[in-house]
């Protein structure tokens, strides 16, 4: 297939990279991934990512610009010092920019141990130069990024910011870097990140323990993600305490830096053991857990509303599923994806994934999402995150039940190496044609999988990844022809201390099309309208309540009856029960789980390696560990010896917990004992201030284990949270309320009643000064409690003095009335002087509501002349 003339609707930006051809899975201290694995891709030292890529544009008529070589980054042959590599473009809205990543510099020498990454990088000028292919590129670095890690898959959010992936040290401790993964204990990105270059804002988006690829925001306003998922045991400790191997594992105390450790009592509890630690399943009766996906996630653009994509799971996409317990009749083993509806599964989906990566929305359907299917690392190699391209329907409010996957290339590709080639990196493009990075795999070699077939110094790839675009043939879409003619670039590069000459053809990779888009209003998900209501019944302001919680690096999670579970979850119990409470039995016979409490454990870095060495290696692995961050702010249980992070089950199922936000959570669902009933399989984070529903415990596309809806019921448990909230010491801010009642101490949205004190004698009410109250000019008022200590003063000014209106003669002679206009149902008294210097009380009344007051006094006959005055008491 040779390269012919080609013919765009649209420009392509696209990267050239030198071939590093090993990838390998073994042990955690032999275990090598590069630029192109599916996972651990980020590092940017010349043995990961070699040096002499580049970043290009193609135009409309096949003719290419090397925008990095251009603008003055890079260069041909010896890389010493100035060699570059290029990775992750992503087009502006407008189709005038282009954000990428890239390494800039290489060691000068064997012995140079400069440490080198990737940075994010914005070309500023990409529609001058397709307009005029003369001029030079503008690209710089964006501003006010992190420096001294690793920032790529950058792309534009809706609202001028940057996010992308970053190596970023967890709460920026360096002590925790690298962050290792939970496969092979790897190092891994930490989280998806959010800058304003403008100011440096940033923000962690996500706190992921194993790492994510390729944010974009899609045509809803949603952002998404490839997570990989992969919450199970250390594998690496697990061989150690089997005596497999020598890793060397080892548990930190705390994160605290040089925090003492620990090397015995390694073994952990969650989630299940390993598939090779089949002693530890048969004690526990369960079966083992190897829990490892590559999913598309979504999440509001500003971090929370976390989920797989529509809810989606393992039930509508995987191949097959185990139970969890093995001694109990009533769960099942879902092991044929062709009959999913005999496992009870509602889904309109006829194929599987085993992972989807490599993400893109169809230009054309939106909602329609391409991707990549390809097999893990083997202890023979790899195929660099290449496999069989499919595509998945996933439109925003589409149930799970109706999200399809669709086979684009054949299905052999997932499965690894064969006679048909592998895929990368899809490109659907606005007028229907498609593009992709495709290489042929020898099989008859390693049994297909990459390896370098040169030397150390000279290396020679067996994968020769070029563009192309696919046509249609039957029902597959299959190669067409190449889009370049193939790009070389000597490149001579020191890697520790070999020098490296890579001359093979460069791989061409990552296309992305030219394009203005229409920009998306940013989902933004409210807090749902039941837990509202509570809010509202309960007297707190929802809005200062979340201010609070942002303000203190929490989010609220709140279930409405964990008894419920998705009708598709045959693998872990269904027939639960709250003891004296509400119960949701999914069968009529069989094992019936009472359940007490939902757990929550966080992901805390504490597991270390010493690879069999005397010295701890850098860096930290997470182990779930039962919730501490948060105890003081969550109700405590009535139950004995409750769970260490456990919120106790409300009688109709629910629970309210506060956790910490900004890191990554999990929980189970325990028993009576405090067993392990139910367990969550992914990590899930919450925006600081995030008040989030999780009705119940599988969440329900269609309806739950008895043929039910999601719950609605107003959860007891967020009204007994809401309720310790008002008045618990560990979140609550002093009232001061002079002059008045109503003060205290109080959690921040708490709604109180203010009321000025009776005002002194010849004193009104004037209003309430400090804080904002609702009704300032009444005495009495209502209040939000604010998130901070807050003083409120009830305010009094004089009366206005009274105006004698008129004289009246009385009855008879002896008296006379007396007419003034005063302040309105106030106390009078009416006074006489002869002297105007001394007075003498005549009688008392109350003025009515429009002010008027009336007096009779007998008349002083004796005195020449009298002066009268209306005062206040």
């Amino acid at each position: 297939m040779s390269a012919r003339a080609i013919v765009l609707t649209n420009p392509i930006v696209f990267v050239t990279q030198p071939p590093v051809p090993r990838e390998l899975n073994s042990s955690v201290s032999n275990t090598f991934l590069s630029v192109v694995t599916l996972f651990g891709n980020h590092l940017a030292d010349t043995a990961h990512a070699g040096r002499g890529g580049d970043l290009w544009l193609m135009m409309t008529n096949g003719g290419l610009v090397n925008l990095t070589r251009k603008a003055g980054f890079g260069t041909n042959g010896i890389q010493h010092g100035i060699g570059i590599d290029v990775r992750d473009p992503a087009i502006h809205w407008s189709g005038k920019k282009v954000l990428f990543s890239m390494v800039t510099g290489a060691p000068t020498n064997a012995t140079d141990a400069t440490p080198f990454f990737w940075q994010l990088y914005e070309v500023t000028n990409l529609d001058a130069v397709m307009a005029n292919t003369n001029t030079r590129p503008a690209i710089f670095p964006v501003p006010n990024q992190p420096m001294n890690c690793n920032n790529v898959t950058p792309t534009y959010a809706t609202d001028g910011r940057i996010i992308f992936m970053s190596d970023r040290p967890y709460n920026n401790q360096s002590w925790l870097s690298p962050q290792r993964d939970e496969y092979k204990s790897a190092p891994c990105v930490t989280g998806a990140y959010s800058l304003d270059p403008a100011t440096g804002d940033l923000r962690m988006l996500e706190h992921l323990p194993s790492g994510a690829f390729n944010p974009f925001i899609d045509s809803f306003g949603r952002l998404i993600v490839t997570r990989w998922d992969h919450l199970i045991q250390d594998g690496n400790a697990t061989s150690d305490r089997l005596g497999r191997a020598t890793n060397g594992s080892l548990n930190f105390l705390s994160e605290t830096a040089n925090a003492p450790t620990q090397t015995n009592n390694l073994i952990e509890t969650f989630p299940e053991p390993n598939d090779f630690d089949t002693n530890y399943c048969a004690q526990l009766g369960v079966n083992p857990n190897g829990f490892n996906m590559l999913l598309p996630w979504a999440l509001d653009q500003a971090g929370g509303n976390e989920e797989v994509l529509n809810h989606v799971g393992r039930h509508e996409l995987a191949s097959a599923l185990a139970q969890s317990f093995t001694n109990d009749a009533n769960l099942i083993s879902f092991t044929n994806y062709t009959t999913r509806g005999a496992y009870g599964i509602i889904t309109a989906n006829t194929n599987y994934l085993n992972g989807f990566m490599q993400i893109t929305e169809d230009p054309r359907t939106n909602g329609l999402y391409w991707g990549v299917d390809a097999q893990d690392i083997s202890i023979f190699g790899g195929t660099h995150a290449a496999g069989q391209i499919l595509t998945l329907t996933g439109r925003m409010g589409l149930n799970p039940t109706g999200m399809v996957i669709s086979y684009i290339t054949p299905k052999a590709g997932a499965n690894g190496p064969n006679s048909g080639g592998l895929f990368r990196n899809p490109l659907p493009m606005s007028d229907g044609a498609v593009v992709a990075a495709f290489t042929p795999t020898p099989t008859s070699s390693n049994f297909g999988f990459d390896t370098n077939i040169g030397t150390a110094s000279q290396p020679i790839s067996m994968y020769h990844f070029r563009l192309m675009t696919l046509t249609r043939s039957g029902a597959f879409l299959v190669t067409n022809q190449f889009m370049t003619a193939g790009l070389t670039n000597v490149a001579i590069y020191w890697d520790g201390s070999t020098l490296v000459t890579n001359a093979g053809p460069l791989w061409e990779l990552q296309p992305v099309e030219v394009r203005v888009r229409p920009v998306p209003a940013p989902v933004s998900t409210p807090v749902a309208g039941v837990e509202q209501q509570v809010f509202a019944s309960e007297g707190m302001d929802l809005p200062t309540f979340q201010a609070d919680l942002a303000q203190r690096g929490l989010a609220l999670v709140v279930s409405r009856n964990v008894t419920a579970r998705d009708a598709a979850d045959k693998q872990q119990p269904y027939n639960l029960a709250i003891p004296g409470g509400t119960q949701t039995i999914g069968t009529n016979s069989g094992r019936v789980y009472n359940i007490t409490h939902l757990q929550y454990l966080q992901a805390d870095y504490l597991r270390g390696y010493t690879y069999g060495t005397t010295n701890i290696q850098p860096g930290r692995r997470i182990l779930a560990t039962p919730l501490h961050a948060t105890t003081g702010f969550n109700y405590s249980s009535d139950r004995t010896n409750p769970p260490v992070g456990g919120t106790e089950l409300m009688s109709d199922g629910s629970q309210a917990t506060i956790v910490p936000a900004g890191r990554a959570v999990t929980w189970q669902l325990t028993g009576v004992t405090n067993e392990s009933i139910v367990k969550e399989r992914y990590w899930i984070n919450f925006r600081p201030g995030e008040v989030r529903t999780c009705a119940n415990c599988h969440g329900i596309n269609a309806m739950d284990q008895i043929g039910r809806p999601p719950p609605t019921n107003a959860p007891l448990a967020l009204r007994q949270l809401l309720r310790l909230w008002r008045t618990n010491s560990a979140n609550a801010y002093t009232l001061t309320v002079s002059n008045g009642l109503g003060g205290g101490t109080f959690g921040a949205g708490a709604i109180l009643t203010l009321t000025a004190n009776t005002p002194p004698s010849g004193k009104t009410f004037a209003g309430w000064q400090g804080a904002s109250v609702s009704n300032a000019a009444g005495p009495t008022a209502w209040f939000i409690m604010p998130t901070n200590n807050a003083i409120v003063t009830a305010t009094f000014s004089n009366l206005p003095p009274p105006l004698i209106q008129s004289f009246q003669p009385g009855s008879n002679a002896a008296n006379f009335s007396v007419a003034a206009q005063a302040a309105a149902n106030q106390t009078w008294i009416l006074q006489s002087s002869t002297n105007l210097i001394n007075w003498s009380d005549l009688g008392t009344n109350v003025s009515d509501g429009a002010g008027n007051i009336q007096f009779v006094v007998p008349a002083n006959t004796n005195a020449p002349e009298e002066f009268y005055r209306v005062r206040s008491p």
